[in-house]
């Protein structure tokens, strides 16, 4: 779900919306057109990369023991048009860090497979199965 309205609407406000994956995100718009285009097409694109790697199970990840930063790798290398490294966690919510934005919707989609399907389980800590 997208916010419509003008940028004089949302110019410098802090907003709550539901984002692509259902989580609430806050969401600073700034005064700048290109930023909310940006923010947009950012998050397009990581609603994309999640809706990619659940509906394929993570078919780029062979069966093994990986660490999250081996997954990151991986991701990266087979969808690098959605893994942009310039739009940060601090970009997109205000108590974000300096990480890029599209490892939070590998970590999501990891989350939700481990739920509902048998190819995927949480291992020790930063590290998952893949069957």
């Amino acid at each position: 779900m997208y916010l419509l309205g003008t940028l004089g609407e949302m110019s410098c406000e802090v907003r709550q919306l539901y984002g692509p994956f259902g989580y609430r995100l806050s969401v600073r718009w700034s005064d700048k057109p290109n930023d909310l285009k940006v923010k947009k097409m950012a998050l397009e694109e990581i609603s994309r990369l999640y809706d990619e790697l659940v509906d394929t199970e993570f078919h780029v990840m062979p069966a093994g023991q990986f660490h999250i930063e081996d997954i990151y790798t991986k991701v990266k290398s087979n969808f690098s048009s959605l893994c942009d490294d310039s739009y940060l966690c601090i970009d997109n919510c205000g108590r974000g860090h300096n990480h890029p934005e599209w490892k939070h919707a590998v970590r999501r989609a990891l989350d939700r497979l481990k739920r509902i399907s048998p190819r995927v389980s949480k291992g020790e800590r930063n590290y998952w199965t893949f069957k």
